[in-house]
């Protein structure tokens, strides 16, 4: 608490105004502004960025105003589509990068039974990797070639995998929880051209990251 004095006569006026009580009546409306001026007029040092407001999480109304204008200029993205339910919000684009042709999708999801709960939350977390990393379980021919974890949010990790669809394709998985609320970022490749795997883990693993980071 930093209590600044008027300066000049110090005798309480009429009406008991100026004594010590009133000083720290009146410091509540005139605090705020001392204080963002007391560093010698330097502006505030601005808050890193996460996610917006407390827990609990709701998914997001705009879903495809997440990523930035660079970002989705990096991947080709183009025509984002939104699709929104009671606890779930998810934006898809078409990309284009090198010639290979894709999809980019940022899914934001609270726990159906209770959108507050963080141990469902955890739950589907886990289903969510199981369902990113279920080589066996796959209709298509999956490979999980790298995993790393991360430090995004309470609990996070990126997946990038090889697979067979009608060609050769990659996918790249960035799994995020924030206390009740699920983030999964996925770019999915296909060469329809050749028999080799379009990307390498040096293609997409700073660009998914970002996504990540701007996701959440």
């Amino acid at each position: 608490v930093v209590l600044f004095s008027r300066g000049g006569d110090e005798t309480p006026q009429a009406g008991g105004q100026g004594g010590p009580a009133a000083e720290q009546e009146n410091q509540g409306g005139d605090e705020p502004a001392e204080q963002e001026n007391q560093g010698g007029g330097e502006p505030a040092e601005e808050e890193p960025a996460g996610p917006s407001g407390g827990a609990p999480y709701s998914p997001p109304e705009d879903p495809c105003g997440v990523l930035a204008d660079g970002t989705l200029s990096e991947v080709g993205a183009s025509d984002g589509s939104k699709t929104i339910t009671d606890n779930s919000s998810s934006c898809s684009w078409s990309t284009e990068v090198g010639g290979f042709y894709g999809t980019l999708r940022v899914d934001y999801s609270t726990p159906y039974g209770g959108s507050d709960s963080v141990e469902a939350a955890k739950d589907d977390y886990a289903f969510n990797y199981d369902y990113a990393t279920d080589e066996e379980g796959s209709i298509f021919d999956l490979e999980v070639v790298e995993e790393q974890e991360l430090d995004y949010g309470s609990e996070s990790v990126l997946i990038f995998a090889e697979e067979e669809i009608i060609g050769p394709g990659n996918r790249t998985t960035v799994l995020i929880r924030q206390d009740n609320i699920n983030i999964t970022a996925e770019w999915s490749v296909s060469n329809f051209d050749s028999g080799s795997h379009p990307q390498s883990l040096g293609d997409v693993e700073d660009i998914m990251k970002r996504v990540g980071q701007e996701a959440l």
